[in-house]
């Protein structure tokens, strides 16, 4: 039986013109679908960290302010630039770019689809499938790099899926150049292009079309990496700056945080969720299953550049990349998934009878989708994202004068969508103006609050946000400070902690002191609490004030203890003591990467009871 070739339809007795003809008509009307999705569910206001900072970036090209942030992704601020000639807002300007990059995104991979699978139907079924995935839903038109970059991939994709054809000069050069684009528009993307290249010269072995590729390569890269660096301060600047970001990465993403995750966990947060929950993603992985074992039986060497690659990037992502943004590195592999998928259904299609279900089941899936996405697509079409909401209340009702303290996850949204205040992180700004009266402080925090006068603005509480997102910014909070519950960390102090719920806690080292500022009352009541995991029991604890002994108690896990102490004319230092502590790092390094010794956790300070 003749092999067919990559462009040959897939049914015989088709012409090449009829079959393309057909194809156009899927590939439209799924087209049509996913515009009619896009139109009602892109943001209408900023939402993630990332998002500001993109647009930052559109406005003042500036890398060395995090304007965009590393690595830099000078092909998306380039690209931003242009659409905000059209649109004059840079928010709007990228929701744009990343809607068209979604709707060519998904031509460009049912194309590639169709010349790998060599049926039209199946490649659309399949493209659908990805651009319809909850982790596709809910990125596809936000203000980020992986629009735009993921539409470029499958154009890297197509060009590969053509460059072997004997008339495939002109592919190469459209792979190379494509395979350019999609870096410089998310360099995380060269571990997964790079591959594709090398698997891609292998697999066609012209040194012709190899060279091509490479030139093309090269000549569209030095077009946006020599802008970049420029901006970084010349090569050496460069260099600092990447090398920078890459030890971040290797501390953070591939160390701290993930901490207490199996490599169960791992595969299932990178594999399984970006397809949903188990009634979703499970079909698609038992088709990419089935379509993975077909591919192999009839030994369709055409699928291996692409589909090595995407093992070997989701190989990489998996053992070093943040499980909390799990879902949108992701993103790239499940392209390959897709493909097996679709290849899965083509198995099930050479059965007469499971024909006309391949339509029912990408609509159905399409539509659980949707519906599983829905508390998160269709509010923030509605309604501004708890952050927005905040900074919005903050700039209307806030008195003048006012000072914002942020906590680290609002950095970008204090400093751009309340510029009209100073903003400062949590500590510095509280050690700066603990005794600063006549000063107004609000926290914005990520988070609730329990607080009286704290206003809070959220969005409604699903698992696919759990799910699908870093899992910040369901809730937001304003919450005032007023001096009597202020103070200045001196020692021994952590950062700050904080719950949807409006749980908050700041971890204190063995020995901490803080000080507390006159505004007049004679004693404070300091609240202290313990998790209900704590590994040591109970912990005693000794508050002095002043250097004197002033309180001591017994703290209990879940048992939140109130010690009141009395304070004199003045400022006043509270000493807090934990007879014990424990380092989690030393305690369990399995399961956690937390070098900090902890003793108890500081809720709250409060002068005059």
């Amino acid at each position: 039986m003749a092999r067919r070739g990559l462009d040959e339809p897939a049914r015989t007795g088709v012409s090449w013109r009829e079959g393309a003809g057909r194809f156009s008509v899927q590939a439209g009307a799924g087209l049509v679908v996913l515009l009619a999705v896009l139109l009602r569910t892109y943001p209408i206001s900023f939402w993630e960290f990332d998002e500001l900072l993109f647009a930052a970036g559109v406005v003042r090209f500036q890398p060395l302010l995090h304007h965009p942030h590393p690595p830099g992704y000078p092909v998306l601020i380039g690209l931003g630039k242009i659409a905000d000639l059209v649109v004059r807002d840079p928010f709007a300007a990228l929701v744009a770019l990343s809607v068209v990059a979604s709707l060519a995104g998904f031509v460009a991979l049912a194309c590639a689809f169709r010349n790998l699978l060599g049926d039209g139907r199946l490649a659309v079924f399949g493209a659908l499938l990805f651009y319809l995935s909850p982790g596709m839903l809910v990125h596809a038109s936000l203000p980020l790099s992986d629009p735009p970059a993921l539409a470029l991939l499958a154009l890297t994709f197509y060009g590969a899926s053509r460059v072997e054809r004997p008339s495939g000069g002109r592919d190469a050069l459209v792979f190379g150049a494509a395979a350019s684009l999609a870096v410089g528009c998310r360099p995380q993307l060269a571990v997964l292009v790079v591959p594709l290249v090398v698997f891609t010269f292998i697999r066609t072995g012209s040194w012709r079309r190899g060279s091509l590729v490479l030139s093309a390569f090269a000549v569209v890269s030095l077009y946006w990496l020599i802008p970049l660096v420029v901006a970084t301060g010349g090569v050496g600047g460069f260099l600092r700056y990447q090398l920078g970001q890459a030890s971040v990465v290797a501390a953070t993403d591939a160390n701290l945080a993930r901490a207490g995750r199996t490599w169960a966990d791992l595969v299932l947060r990178f594999v399984a969720h970006p397809w949903g929950m188990k009634l979703l993603s499970m079909p698609v992985l038992a088709l990419a299953t089935a379509g993975a074992a077909a591919a192999a039986r009839r030994l369709e060497l055409r699928l291996l550049p692409i589909l090595a690659a995407c093992g070997l990037y989701l190989a990489f992502a998996i053992t070093t990349m943040d499980p909390a943004d799990g879902v949108r590195y992701a993103l790239p592999a499940a392209m390959g998934t897709a493909l097996l998928a679709a290849r899965g259904m083509g198995w099930l299609s050479a059965r007469p009878r499971w024909r006309p279900a391949l339509a029912v089941l990408v609509v159905a899936y399409g539509g659980g989708s949707l519906a599983y996405v829905a508390p998160i697509v269709f509010t923030r079409h509605r309604v501004p994202s708890p952050p927005a909401q905040a900074a919005e209340y903050a700039n209307r009702h806030l008195p003048p004068g006012t000072v914002i303290l942020y906590e680290a996850s609002l950095w970008p949204h204090a400093t751009e969508l309340v510029s009209r205040f100073r903003t400062l992180p949590v500590t510095p700004g509280l050690n700066a103006y603990f005794d600063r009266p006549n000063v107004p402080l609000y926290l914005f925090a990520d988070g609730g609050s329990e607080r009286t006068g704290a206003q809070i603005f959220s969005w409604p509480e699903s698992d696919a946000y759990g799910k699908l997102t870093r899992d910040h910014y369901r809730v937001v909070s304003l919450i005032p400070l007023p001096p009597e519950r202020r103070y200045r960390a001196l020692m021994g102090v952590y950062r700050p902690n904080r719950t949807p719920g409006g749980q908050h806690w700041r971890w204190l080292d063995t020995t901490a002191e803080i000080e507390l500022p006159d505004v007049g009352a004679r004693s404070a009541v300091v609240r202290l609490a313990l998790p209900p995991d704590y590994p040591l029991g109970s912990n005693d604890v000794t508050v002095s004030v002043d250097g004197a002994p002033a309180a001591h108690g017994t703290v209990r896990p879940g048992e939140p203890l109130d010690l009141t102490v009395a304070l004199k004319a003045g400022t006043n230092v509270l000493r807090i003591a934990s007879s014990k502590s424990f380092v989690p790092a030393k305690l369990d390094p399995r399961r956690f990467r937390d070098p900090r010794r902890l003793g108890v956790m500081l809720v709250s300070v409060e002068q005059g009871g």
